[in-house]
């Protein structure tokens, strides 16, 4: 990893210049030399964001160096104990996103106005820290319109994010996470198989530009495409083909003119793809943000099979636990819920080999080639920087 550019020694120096030039300013002001203070108070902000912006860089690119060296290093015994005992999240207040939303959207097809009674907490995604991380800013970044001086020059928010990986493994429930946190938000999910299907034959673009304007509309607005992989469905007819491709160049023009708007109302299109091996580059790179949503490691399978098994009684060992998230490799989240579901039952206590069983009757629905094409997607246009 290069340090040079982003080092303590460069942080502490560019720190120090702004810590003058607020003193310099602070005593322009008190002196009612005001044009001078206006120019000094100009500079010191602009140095502050200077440091700040190269924080949030370092946070996001060490914080997935961190998770791929505990991918590296961490044997089975080391979550053995967990460190910190899990709170109780029964006790802990639900925030209820009581936003009403623009009545129109839901006579789109495909899509939904999306006012949850019971949200979903970012607490309540095991794993996938980086993401979760980089979605929040995006969620609570609203300087543009507290603080438009911030803003200048080429200075922006994240507008887009796409989000990809195996089937199963969060992207959906990332996205419900955020729309959760996204206090008066409007919050639109679409999904674009319904779309596709119920929209009139050839007007799909209209219904899509319509879309986004209504989104623009709002002062804030999170716009949710799911599974984008069924734009690039193959298919024999020419001109199934062409209604894909205006569908397509449709969304891409979108989503760059969201990209590229410096108004202060923001819109932050987030769209989901289990397939990204369909999806051509430039569809993808459109999306400010490409992120990689993994298979859990083995301590987040564990906290997912306790999760889905909750309060349910059983009579499962802490050694049992290890051993059953050791099984479910190669597992998503939504195949351990599966295998969970299969083991229901209204009395008795649920047991170590009821799950075993189960597990070897539900096999991981994500193939080894599935994995290996999302990994490929991944190293040509995964992006990290904010």
């Amino acid at each position: 990893m290069a340090t040079e550019k982003y080092s303590a020694a460069s942080f502490q120096s560019v720190l120090e210049k702004a810590n003058e030039q607020a003193t310099k300013a602070e005593q322009h002001d008190r002196d009612k030399k005001l044009p001078q203070a206006f120019i000094m108070y100009k500079q010191t902000l602009q140095t502050y964001l200077t440091v700040i912006e190269d924080m949030l860089f370092q946070c996001i690119r060490f914080q997935e160096r961190n998770e791929d060296l505990l991918r590296i290093i961490t044997p089975n015994d080391k979550y053995r104990k967990p460190t910190h005992p899990q709170p109780d999240r029964s006790k802990q207040d639900t925030d209820v996103n009581d936003f009403e939303p623009t009545s129109n959207m839901n006579r789109l097809p495909g899509v939904l106005s999306i006012t949850p009674d019971k949200p979903v907490k970012w607490s309540d995604v095991i794993g996938h820290e980086t993401p979760k991380f980089i979605l929040k800013l995006a969620i609570l970044d609203r300087c543009p319109i507290k603080h438009p001086v911030m803003f200048t020059g080429k200075r922006k928010t994240l507008k887009s994010i796409l989000l990809f990986g195996p089937t199963g493994c969060g992207k959906s429930y990332l996205t419900k996470a955020m729309i959760g946190a996204a206090k008066d938000w409007v919050c639109i999910d679409v999904n674009i198989a319904s779309l596709m299907r119920d929209a009139p034959e050839g007007a799909e673009d209209l219904y899509v530009k319509s879309l986004f304007k209504a989104a623009r509309l709002a002062a804030w607005c999170l716009l949710v495409l799911q599974d984008v992989q069924e734009l690039f469905k193959p298919t024999q007819k020419p001109e199934e083909e062409h209604r894909y491709q205006k569908l397509r160049q449709s969304i891409v023009n979108e989503v760059k003119f969201i990209n590229d708007n410096m108004t202060a109302e923001v819109t932050l299109c987030v769209a989901t793809t289990n397939a990204p091996k369909l999806i051509d580059s430039f569809f993808a790179t459109a999306f400010q943000k490409r992120i990689f949503i993994p298979l859990p490691r083995p301590e987040e399978r564990m906290r997912i099979l306790k999760q889905h098994i909750g309060k349910s009684p059983n009579t499962i060992t802490d050694d049992q636990w290890i051993e059953l998230a050791d099984k479910t490799s190669g597992y998503s989240g939504e195949d351990i819920l599966s295998i969970v579901m299969h083991t229901f039952k209204d009395t008795g206590d649920l047991t170590f080999e009821e799950l075993s069983s189960a597990m070897g009757q539900y096999k991981p629905r994500n193939t080894p080639d599935d994995i290996q094409d999302c990994l490929k997607f991944k190293e040509a246009n995964a992006s990290t920087a904010v």
